[in-house]
């Protein structure tokens, strides 16, 4: 038996689980999830087969339809900024309208496009693969800053994949881009930290293995996925104190109780990892997604 779909738990109410017939064409999530006080939010292909937005409150669910993919979003009180490939559209979720649009004047070049994006002061962090990390202000409407990627040897390229905020610090996972040959000079791949209120740079810690996807925090834990499998768990007090390298993970997770692996950004709360899972229910000859939340000793992460 496969575990089912669990809801968030809120500080203020409990979420009700989604429910999807077998026979619907919905796809209840795909690449992000996240929660706040009143609102959890995911990606989703609704009952129609359009790519959609869910909101979940107290008072029920309901789909926003930006006008292309989301990748990724974030919520400042009653708003939620979903960032598209090459915007970034304002939604009020009281009125579950459209507010405002912004074009983010990116090249779209392969490789080159929104990953994921974290809000601190007014800012949002957004990883942009080989454009590096973008700085939106929400008041202004515009980006402020633009960092590229570390720079490596011979030319090869970096990615910018995840960002998540802790305190007044912003940890950008970045994954290696450029292929390069056994043994020769690898493309940079690992966490850039940012000074979340001034938007400078603090520092680089190379280390990382290719594939990372995503990194969300929790407490004094970073976590980073490579695709969902495996896991790393950092210390953030160890990663802001390391010079130029990563220190060690403190825990690694690889073996899940379902037949599959957590895929995209999830949400960490103190004692369970919760996100779009992917998973193999042995009949199918394809991967079914549902929101699945596991505890940190499932995981082996405690």
């Amino acid at each position: 038996m496969f575990r089912a779909a669990l809801p968030l738990l809120l500080s203020s109410f409990t979420l009700s689980p989604l429910v999807f017939a077998e026979e619907t064409p919905a796809v209840p999530c795909l690449h992000f999830l996240h929660q706040s006080q009143l609102y959890q939010i995911n990606d989703m292909k609704n009952e129609l087969g359009k790519s959609a937005v869910r909101v979940t409150s107290a008072a029920g669910s309901f789909d926003l339809i930006p006008p292309a993919p989301a990748f990724d979003a974030v919520i400042d009180g009653d708003s939620a900024y979903i960032l598209t490939k090459s915007t970034i559209e304002k939604w009020s979720l009281q009125n579950r309208v459209l507010e405002q649009s912004w074009e983010l004047g990116q090249s779209l070049a392969q490789g080159n496009q929104v990953y994921a994006a974290a809000l601190a002061h007014g800012k949002i962090f957004i990883a942009h693969g080989r454009g590096g990390v973008l700085v939106f202000d929400t008041a202004g409407g515009a980006v402020v800053a633009k960092f590229a990627n570390p720079s490596s040897a011979g030319g090869l390229e970096s990615s910018a994949r995840g960002v998540t905020v802790q305190g007044d610090r912003v940890y950008v996972a970045i994954d290696s881009f450029s292929l390069a040959a056994q043994g020769k000079p690898q493309p940079f791949a690992g966490i850039v930290v940012y000074d979340a209120k001034s938007a400078k740079k603090v520092s680089e810690l190379k280390g990382f293995d290719p594939g990372v996807t995503s990194i969300v925090g929790d407490g004094d834990d970073l976590f980073v996925s490579f695709a969902g499998d495996p896991i790393w768990v950092f210390k953030q007090n160890s990663i802001d104190k390391a010079v130029n390298v990563l220190p060690t993970p403190v825990k690694r997770a690889w073996q899940f109780p379902d037949h599959g692996h957590p895929s995209g950004h999830g949400v960490v709360d103190g004692h369970s990892y919760t996100g779009c899972y992917s998973f193999n229910d042995g009949v199918h000859q394809f991967y079914k997604k549902k929101i699945v939340s596991y505890t940190y000793e499932e995981l082996g992460l405690k």
